[in-house]
């Protein structure tokens, strides 16, 4: 996306956020930070997210990510293994999602790879 498409869906986004209880507008405005590197403003609204709708495997994965590349690697490893065990089911992502190489060389994200992925050492 273009800067001025990502300033543009901010806009909109925060505009959406104005209703509290809107996981879907806090969600994506989280993502938008994401993507802009804005990982401060990320991890709060995804966070945000996370307390609206506990369950989602798939949101704390996106947290796990956002911390990665915040250099953050126990915070992510933290939030990997809470996506897992709340279902989050893309286990091939621990080695192919480029947010997440930098944690490749932490024993923890290794154990996560063990359970996950046995085997993945070979590949």
């Amino acid at each position: 996306m273009e800067l001025e498409e990502n300033d543009s869906a901010l806009v909109y986004l925060r505009h959406a956020v104005i209703n509290p209880d809107n996981f879907i507008a806090v969600y994506n405005l989280g993502l938008a930070y994401h993507v802009m590197n804005i990982y401060d403003s990320a991890i709060v609204y995804i966070q945000q997210a996370i307390r609206m709708e506990p369950a989602r495997g798939e949101t704390y994965y996106q947290l796990a990510c956002t911390y990665a590349l915040h250099n953050q690697p126990e915070q992510a490893i933290l939030y990997l293994r809470q996506a897992y065990e709340r279902g989050y089911k893309n286990k091939e992502s621990l080695l192919t999602d480029p947010d997440l190489f930098e944690l490749k060389n932490y024993k923890e994200f290794q154990a996560l790879l063990d359970k996950y992925i046995p085997g993945w050492k070979e590949r």
